[in-house]
């Protein structure tokens, strides 16, 4: 009976699962797309800017509702980086999509960066100076640059001089107010974040140095580090990733963020750049940005949808917001709440199939007639070490090539974090994790395979898993594919290419006692050999299975 599996049925496996997993995907992105508060700026007037999502609310100095802006109006449809403002209210923001691709994305993951940011002579994409009440938008110089990645803004609104930190390139940059670019520094920056004006001086959060550089703002010697500041201290722990700064009267608060540039501790620290002590958030909190005003400062929270109102001692304030801003948090956790919902419930359907199918190809394995029955056909006892036995030499160069491909998995895990170096911990490794689990599990599985054997004597067919799993017979009992070889209870792979032993002993050796011996289709065989799995064994393949599949969507 041929129990190979049918093509439609195969096809319909296939597309089951594709299905599954683009919805887990496409839900996991849709719930990052949804945002969250996160950049603020204060324009020359005081009043202060928060972006939420795909909305901008500007607020009075004493926190009144004044507008909001929908950002896709603009011409906004991703807020990659910073904005600021110009002497005359006019905004400093990137227009366009952030859709980058898979090599992209791979490449961003890395830490792979141009030294210079990409041109674009596409409309609406790139750097533009924008007119909020107007809603008109105008390139930001002639060059049309476009900020693909991370990078902050701070404009000295004396001469609306831009200073731009492009994070990815560890590059600091000089605009004057036509957009042209006067100056770009040169090495010393770690993935520079928000950057301020400060007695002159150019005040840098250089994220992988753990430090804030005072840099020179002369065009000459523009990102010339004059001194460095450690944000350093033993009670941060792992929350050692600078991200965003802010002067506090008299001090200088620092959000410094865990392993995956998230979930951090605000700090503070005093004129001189010691240690005071931490601010007493709620507990999970991910900080991202400051906005100070005349008696109190601002900090969203990306993840738990909040802005928490903070007095200049560090004391969470209990003072409402305007109606508008808790009104729009609540609308994006549903959206979140949503997307997460249905990703999740999506994984358990996936789970549910998978060990739906599993339980359907072990019952069906189990119910099909089987011609090497266990009960009736039992292998020789014989001595494994005979030195009578032919043992087949194994093929050592195919060997070589098959260590190749299986170490290939090990290189992500081995290379990655050699090029990222002294960055390593500002990301999260969990993506990963399934190539670190088979790293664990190669040794296991080399070694069962080098320890295949096959050989016979006299008339005997013997093969070998190890020194305890062994079968012999002769012709009549033994069960051959286009992929294993059966005996009893035992089997090993074994294909007309040879993978494992050297093709001119088989042929020699080993098909002659095949010619007469019993062949059954790939499908029938694999049906054979689940029968004799024990149920430990199959347990532990499909819990082995859903474990990587969960650790794979739990990184995307």
């Amino acid at each position: 009976m041929n129990q190979n599996v049918k093509p439609t049925t195969a096809a319909v496996i296939i597309l089951a699962a594709l299905l599954f997993i683009s919805l887990i995907f496409w839900a996991r992105q849709e719930s990052l797309r949804v945002g969250g508060p996160d950049q603020m700026q204060v324009d020359p007037e005081g009043n202060v800017y928060i972006h939420i999502s795909d909305t901008l609310y500007k607020l009075s100095p004493s926190l009144e509702f004044i507008d909001k802006y929908q950002l896709a109006e603009l011409g906004i449809y991703d807020l990659v980086g910073d904005f600021s403002f110009f002497a005359n209210g006019d905004m400093l923001v990137r227009l366009g999509n952030f859709e980058p691709g898979i090599l992209e994305s791979i490449v961003r993951y890395l830490r792979i960066a141009d030294t210079q940011p990409p041109a674009t002579n596409r409309d609406n994409e790139g750097l533009y100076r924008c007119n909020l009440i107007l809603k008109q938008c105008s390139p930001f110089g002639s060059t049309r640059v476009d900020f693909d990645s991370a990078f902050h803004l701070s404009i000295d609104t004396t001469s609306d001089t831009v200073y731009l930190s492009d994070t990815g390139r560890h590059k600091l940059r000089k605009y004057d107010a036509g957009g042209n670019e006067l100056a770009t520094s040169h090495n010393g920056y770690k993935f520079p974040n928000q950057n301020m004006l400060y007695n002159g001086l150019l005040l840098v959060v250089d994220t992988n140095h753990h430090a804030i550089q005072l840099a020179d703002t002369s065009t000459e010697n523009y990102g010339k580090i004059l001194d460095t500041h450690s944000i350093l201290d033993a009670s941060l722990k792992n929350d050692i990733w600078p991200y965003s700064l802010a002067r506090v009267g008299n001090r200088w608060w620092v959000n410094n963020m865990g392993n995956n540039m998230s979930h951090g501790t605000v700090a503070i620290y005093n004129e001189a750049w010691k240690f005071v002590k931490t601010i007493e958030l709620p507990e999970n909190a991910d900080p991202i940005d400051f906005a100070v005003l005349h008696n109190k400062v601002l900090i969203t929270d990306l993840d738990n949808l909040r802005i928490y109102q903070v007095d200049y001692n560090g004391q969470l304030l209990s003072a409402p917001l305007p109606a508008e801003i808790p009104a729009k948090l609540a609308q994006i956790k549903q959206e979140r709440l949503y997307y997460e919902n249905m990703s999740n419930g999506t994984t358990l359907l996936f789970v549910v199939f998978l060990l739906g199918g599993f339980i359907v190809a072990i019952r069906q394995a189990r119910n099909q007639t089987d011609p090497a029955d266990k009960d009736t056909v039992e292998s020789l006892h014989i001595n494994i070490n005979d030195p009578q036995i032919k043992w087949i030499k194994p093929n050592k160069e195919k060997m070589r090539l098959l260590k190749f491909a299986m170490a290939i998995p090990l290189l992500p895990v081995l290379i990655i974090p050699f090029l990222m170096a002294n960055s390593d911990k500002d990301i999260s490794f969990t993506p990963l994790a399934p190539l670190a689990l088979l790293a664990l599990l190669l040794p296991i599985m080399l070694t069962k395979l080098f320890s295949l054997r096959i050989g016979t004597l006299g008339e005997l067919l013997i093969i070998k898993k190890s020194d305890k799993e062994y079968a012999a017979a002769k012709s009549e009992n033994i069960f051959y594919s286009d992929t294993h070889i059966l005996i009893g209870k035992v089997y090993i792979p074994f294909n007309r290419q040879q993978l494992f032993f050297e093709t001119e002993q088989v042929i020699k050796e080993i098909m002659p006692l095949l010619r007469d011996a019993n062949y059954v289709k790939p499908g029938q065989m694999m049906n054979m050999i689940l029968k004799r799995q024990k149920p430990v064994n199959i347990v532990a393949i499909f819990f082995l299975a859903i474990i990587v599949l969960l650790l794979i969507f739990g990184s995307a």
